[in-house]
């Protein structure tokens, strides 16, 4: 069976619902469960759960447990995900140059 194509791939991940929002938030520093979600209006819990574990699984967002009281949990761009949010910055300023 022939390899799935890599552009492909890239597009079916980032074309799902909510993942360039989300993306978009922590990229301007949204950190935190609650801050990613207040900055994604209209996706819930779950699904926000859902896509961050997503992203993780792409290694495009990394998640770090803060041991303090109460334990905190971060969210941040891995190089990977930084790399993809400049891509988006970019192909965002194409868009609106049209």
């Amino acid at each position: 069976m022939a390899e799935k194509c890599k552009v492909a791939e890239l597009i079916e991940f980032i074309s799902r619902k909510w993942t360039l929002l989300i993306l978009h938030a922590v990229h301007t520093g949204s950190d935190t469960f609650s801050s990613i979600g207040k900055n994604v209006p209209g996706i819930n819990s779950r699904m926000l759960s859902e896509r961050l574990g997503d992203m993780q699984e792409y290694g495009i967002i990394d998640r770090k447990i803060i041991s303090e009281k109460p334990v905190k949990i971060r969210y941040g761009l891995t190089k990977k995900g930084r790399e993809l949010a400049a891509e988006m910055d970019r192909l965002n300023a194409l868009a609106r140059s049209w």
